[in-house]
């Protein structure tokens, strides 16, 4: 599939660190070429420097969603919540992926398993920045974590180090 969008915007970034570093100087700008953003992982307790990660990126959130209009008890309603974000979340670690970005929020038990799981997650991220990290790690946008298929490949990958304690760079 060829890309037609006009490529000029992902080429260089310039990062202007007066704005980044308070008194920072000239001499430390820098173009730099890539995807960079900022964002917190939603647990301090994450990893936080990745070599040569592999990504996987969720347009929507990771969340239980009950369909069905019958009434069910409080007690029994959580642990079917549980264990769906178990089997969710097991789904997601079998393709192994060092993060996963999410465009919406991610349930705080989902982020639980993900923290004992030694993956990053980023949550919230706009959809324009997902599609731009998308194109430059070569990584598939699934709409859902439950369309995941261990058969197809839809990791993307980052050449450089990831460090996620400074802005964030994806080249």
């Amino acid at each position: 599939m060829k890309d037609t969008l006009y490529h000029v915007s992902f080429l260089c970034i310039l990062l202007d660190l007066h704005a980044v570093i308070p008194g920072g100087d000239i001499v430390d700008c820098a173009y730099i070429s890539g995807v960079m953003f900022t964002k917190q992982p939603p647990n301090k307790n994450m990893t936080r420097e990745i070599s040569n990660p592999k990504i996987l990126i969720i347009s929507g959130g990771i969340e239980y969603s009950k369909n069905d209009g019958r009434l069910t008890s409080f007690g029994a309603l959580m642990e079917q919540e549980e264990r769906h974000l178990e089997v969710l979340i097991n789904k997601i670690t079998k393709i192994s992926p060092d993060i996963v970005i999410c465009g919406r929020a991610v349930n705080r038990k989902a982020q639980e398993l993900f923290l004992k799981a030694n993956i990053l997650l980023l949550q919230s991220v706009k959809s324009v920045l997902l599609e731009r990290i998308s194109r430059q790690t070569g990584a598939i946008i699934l709409s859902s974590a439950e369309i995941i298929n261990q058969g197809t490949n839809i990791l993307g990958t980052i050449r450089s180090p990831f460090i996620a304690s400074q802005p964030l760079l994806i080249d």
